[in-house]
């Protein structure tokens, strides 16, 4: 594969955000619909905002990264790294906050929140991964010579 021929596939940040959106919002969808059965009104919230946590971090690094595809490599693992690093702390921070405020104070809602951000967030990573593989972006370019 040529470098222009890669220039018209996009990045691979649009690459994994195409791949992953549809199928993890199918998981959040179920994920919510089986906690609304199985624990009510609690279980629906608990399971929405863990599916708003998941959709907000991992959407706005692929956007960030997305962006600075024209940056230095190194400078673009860094900022990757600071990303991941962020983001880990705003949802520890954010399960905090949500665990010592009135939103959720059922254990079936917190139960929820928590099922659902291991699931879509293992979904979202796996489909990250795979769309990463068959995407094939190329790591360096020899140039016309060789």
């Amino acid at each position: 594969m040529t470098t222009t021929e890669q220039a018209f596939r996009g990045s691979a940040a649009d690459a994994m955000l195409r791949a992953a959106l549809l199928p993890c919002a199918a998981v959040c969808a179920g994920c919510i619909a089986l906690s609304a059965w199985l624990a009510g009104t609690s279980g629906l919230w608990g399971a929405a905002l863990g599916a708003v946590l998941v959709f907000a971090f991992c959407t706005l690094t692929l956007v960030v990264l997305g962006l600075t595809r024209g940056i230095d490599p190194a400078a673009a693992l860094l900022l990757a790294l600071a990303l991941y690093t962020v983001k880990v702390v705003a949802l520890g921070v954010s399960l905090v906050i949500i665990g010592r405020t009135s939103l959720l104070e059922d254990p079936a809602g917190r139960t929820a929140l928590g099922l659902t951000v291991i699931a879509a967030t293992l979904t979202w990573t796996i489909l990250e991964l795979v769309a990463s593989v068959k995407h094939r972006q190329l790591l360096y370019d020899l140039g016309e010579s060789r």
